[in-house]
Order: C-alpha cells, then structure tokens, then sequence
C-alpha cells in the first residue's frame, strides 16, 4: 500500500490539488477500507490531501458530504464504484481521476465481481480527463502474466514481482466427537489452541456459527472474545477490529467479512 501510495502522494502534490478524487482506492472488502484508512489518513492529511470511505456502511450524510465536496482520495469496494459512476454528483467529480489502486486484485481477478469491477473502470476512463494509472496489489498472485492482461485491458503493464520468502505453519486437525457434540469438541480443541498465541481468527462458514462458538467460548469464562459477520452494525464490526488492533480482544469468530485478515 506505502509503495503504491507514497510516489502518488509526491505526484499529487507536485501536480496541486485539484478539485475531485484524484486517487481510487479499492478493496474487497470494508473492513479492509477501514484497515487501509487508518493507515493511510493520517500521513495524507499531514500533506494536506483528504481521504475518505464510501461503501455500503457509509451513512447518508457521510455519502453526501462526499458528493459535495469530494476528497482527493476515496476509499471504496467493487460494488460501489459502479454507484458512484452513476451519482449525478459524485460522478462529475470522477472527470479527475488519475490513479486506481486495485488493492488483493487476486480475490477478483477470476470471479463475477471482477468482471463487474473491470467493466467499472472502462467506464471510468469514458469519465475521467486523464489517462488512468491502475496499480493491482497482491502477494498471492500465481499467474502474473494472466493477471495483468486482466487488469491492464489490454494497454501497456509493468510487472514489478518481489520475492518474498515467508515461514508458515500449516497444521490440519480432525476433531472427532467422543462423548459432546462436535460443536462442543471444536470449541474444545479452539479454547487450548487460543492460548499459544498472542490474537487468533476463528473462522465459520455462517453467521449463526459464529454466533454460536462465540457463545460457547463465552460460556467457559473467557471475555476476550468477539464476533464480526455481516448482520452486525457498522458500530459494532469497527469497535471490534479497533480492539482485536490493539490487543483488547484477544479472538474473533467471524465468517468471510474478515477473510483477507486484519493487518
């Protein structure tokens, strides 16, 4: 994100500030906007240069303070920007766009969304004055060559690959019930692995599994615990990730609105 954002940043800069979003960022997902903007709003504002989230938590007085008076930088998902482009405000504000940064490009390079989203920004070049710069962001690309084409529609694309060695365990474990449920035997094994390590992810395939680990781990005394899924209140996931951030809460169960982590 620093590589991709700073040389933007100097550029920006050297260039002035025009009026509109000069800068699209996008994510997968929202709490990975928030991630990006706790990180990034602090250095861009020291520099004069605003920032913003807009996607599906937005409120709809945040989402009209942006159309009326749009940051340099605006945070968002695939699915909104094809909102944007079609905001009667917000859209004449996209005219001066020069950067997209398209931000775990893997998660959708293969899938609906991806094709929404790439279609999003041809659309976006029809908008914007300028000649657009898509910067894709990943550390788990396997086809690098597959990938670009995709992300480049065609134009000219420099591949910039740093290899990376890093140490990962992987430990698979069957958990088989014996005398409690499953369920039971699973919360079981979680509540001995939470202690070997400092913050731990637990994920579920639903909403109501998560609910319900989270009850049960709960239940064996342990108040470290949260959970974050979709149903929850844009006040309650944030107050959840600013915590397990800062070591508050020790585990969360959530299901994929967690998937990519929280940095």
């Amino acid at each position: 994100t620093e590589a991709a954002l700073f040389p933007i940043y100097s550029k920006v800069l050297h260039e002035g500030l025009d009026e509109g979003v000069r800068i699209l960022y996008i994510t997968p997902l929202r709490a990975l906007n928030r991630d990006i903007f706790r990180r990034m709003a602090n250095i861009a504002e020291n520099l004069g240069i605003s920032v913003a989230i807009r996607h599906g938590d937005t409120s709809r007085r945040e989402r009209y303070l942006i159309s009326v008076k749009p940051p340099t930088m605006l945070i968002t998902t695939p699915e909104t920007l094809q909102f944007l482009l079609v905001g009667k405000r917000i859209r004449k504000s996209l005219k001066n766009v020069k950067w997209v940064i398209v931000d775990e490009v893997h998660e959708l390079i293969d899938s609906k969304r991806g094709v929404q989203l790439f279609t999003s920004l041809e659309r976006l070049e029809n908008i914007s004055r300028f000649k657009i710069q898509r910067i894709a962001l990943s550390a788990t690309i396997g086809n690098l060559g597959y990938t670009a084409k995709i992300v480049s529609g065609g134009r000219r694309i420099e591949i910039v690959n740093v290899p990376i060695k890093k140490n990962v365990c992987i430990e698979v474990e069957y958990v088989k019930p014996s005398k409690g449920s499953l369920l039971d035997e699973s919360v079981k094994r979680i509540e001995k692995t939470r202690d070997k390590y400092r913050s731990l992810l637990i994920f579920t395939n639903t909403r109501d599994s998560a609910e319900a680990v989270a009850a049960k781990l709960l239940n064996l005394g342990r108040g470290d615990i949260a959970v974050h899924h979709g149903s929850l209140s844009r006040e309650e996931r944030i107050k959840t990730e600013i915590e397990f951030k800062n070591g508050r809460i020790k585990t969360i169960v959530c299901t994929s609105s967690l998937e990519l982590g929280i940095d």
